[in-house]
C-alpha cells in the first residue's frame, strides 16, 4: 500500500500553484502510474528476485525520504508555507526526482542482471500510465534510473558522465538530468539498513529444517545479516554521512560455536568496511556532479558492539573520512585511517 509522503504533497502543491491546470494534469499522471507500480510490480519482485533485500514499496518510500533529507528539506510536512524549492531547483525536477524514485528498481520484476536498462519494459507490465507519458518524456525518465547504477557507454563506472553532456527538457521544462541523477544515486545508496531486511526471514533460512525456497543463498543470508546491522544517516547542516554498525556478539541468528561466530563476524566485518568505502566514494561521485550535494564532506563510520543489547561503550570504534584529510590518500582502508578498525583487533577486543 502507498502512503504520500511529505515531499509528494509540497510537489503536488507547487504544480498546482505555479502551473495550476496543466500541474494537476501532470500530476494525475503521476499518481496514475504510481498506483500501477505500487500495486501490479514493486510488491512482486521479491516473488522473482527471492535473494533480494527489500525492494518494494518500503524501499522506494526510503529513497524518496533520503532525498528530502539530502536537499534539507523538512522531514515532516507541517503546512506547503513551510517548504520551498532547493536552490537551483525548479518544481519539474522536484517531479522527475519523484518518478526517478518510483522507478529506478522497477526492473528487478524481469531479473536482477542489468535491472536498470528494463525500466521501460517493466513499466509497461503494470498498466496504461507509462505510456500516457511522451516518449520523450519517458527516456528522459529511463535514463536517470540507469545511472543509478550499472556501467556507462564506454564501460566505465561513470553514468552520470553522458548526462551532462547537454541540456534536456521534461515537459517542455529544461531540467538538469545529472543533478537529478546523482540526487537519486546517492538517495539509493543511503536506503540501506533493517527495512530491507525482515528477522523472520533470517530465522527461518537459519533453521536447519528449513525448506530449499526458504534458505538465503550465502552471499545472501550475509546481506541481509548486514543491512539488519546497518544504519545510514544524513547531517544536512554538518555536510556528513554517518554509518553506524551495531553488532551483538550474542546474536542468535549468528552460529553458536565460537570460531564460526568469529568467520560470521569477521565476513560481517569486512563486508561492511567495504561497503562504508563505497558509501564515501558515492558521496564524493554525487557531489561532483550535484550542486545540492556539494557540501557534503564527510563520511563517518561507527562501530557499535553490544551483547542482548546491552552496550559495549568501551570497545566502540569511529574513523571520519574528510575529503581534506584523504585527498592523498592512495588506497584507502579504514585500519591505515584507524589502527582500530584492523579487524584481527577488533575480534580480540569482542570475543576474546
Amino acid at each position: 500500500m502507498w502512503n504520500t509522503l511529505p515531499l509528494e504533497r509540497f510537489v503536488e502543491h507547487k504544480l498546482r500553484e505555479r502551473h495550476a491546470e496543466k500541474g494537476a494534469t501532470q500530476w494525475a499522471r503521476y499518481v496514475e502510474l504510481r498506483t500501477e507500480l505500487s500495486e501490479q510490480v514493486l510488491p512482486w519482485i521479491q516473488r522473482n528476485e527471492p535473494d533480494l533485500s527489500d525492494h518494494g514499496v518500503n524501499h522506494i518510500h526510503d529513497v524518496m525520504g533520503k532525498v528530502t533529507e539530502l536537499l534539507g528539506l523538512p522531514k515532516e510536512h507541517g503546512g506547503e508555507e513551510d517548504w520551498v524549492l532547493p536552490d537551483g531547483y525548479n518544481v519539474h525536477e522536484m517531479l522527475l526526482l519523484l518518478l526517478g524514485c518510483l522507478t529506478h528498481d522497477i526492473g528487478n520484476i524481469l531479473g536482477r542482471e542489468k535491472h536498470n536498462l528494463a525500466i521501460g519494459n517493466a513499466a509497461v507490465l503494470a498498466g496504461t500510465g507509462w505510456l500516457r507519458y511522451p516518449v520523450g518524456d519517458r527516456r528522459i525518465i529511463e535514463s536517470i534510473g540507469r545511472a543509478h547504477s550499472g556501467r556507462a557507454a564506454d564501460g566505465s563506472k561513470d553514468t552520470l558522465a553522458a548526462l551532462s553532456a547537454q541540456p534536456a527538457f521534461f515537459a517542455e521544462v529544461r531540467v538538469s538530468l545529472v543533478e537529478i541523477a546523482a540526487v537519486l544515486r546517492f538517495a539509493d545508496e543511503l536506503a540501506e539498513g533493517p527495512q530491507r531486511t525482515s528477522t523472520a526471514l533470517i530465522a527461518l533460512a537459519n533453521r536447519d529444517d528449513a525448506k530449499p525456497e526458504h534458505r538465503l543463498s550465502e552471499g545472501s543470508r550475509l546481506y541481509h545479516l548486514y543491512a539488519a546491522i546497518t544504519n545510514y544517516h544524513i547531517d544536512h547542516a554538518a555536510g556528513r554521512i554517518l554509518v553506524d554498525y551495531d553488532i551483538d556478539r550474542a546474536n542468535i541468528d549468528y552460529p553458536d560455536g565460537d570460531c564460526e561466530r568469529r568467520a560470521l563476524i569477521r565476513s560481517l566485518l569486512s563486508l561492511a568496511y567495504g561497503r562504508s568505502l563505497k558509501l564515501n566514494a558515492e558521496r564524493q561521485y554525487a557531489r561532483h556532479y550535484a550542486k545540492s550535494l556539494a557540501h557534503f564532506r564527510e563520511t563517518s563510520i561507527n562501530l557499535r558492539f553490544n551483547e542482548r543489547g546491552q552496550p559495549l561503550d568501551q570497545l566502540d570504534r569511529t574513523v571520519i573520512i574528510s575529503d581534506a584529510r584523504t585527498a592523498f590518500e592512495a588506497g584507502l582502508r579504514l585500519e591505515v585511517l584507524n589502527p582500530n578498525f584492523a579487524i584481527d583487533d577488533v575480534l580480540s577486543a569482542l570475543l576474546g
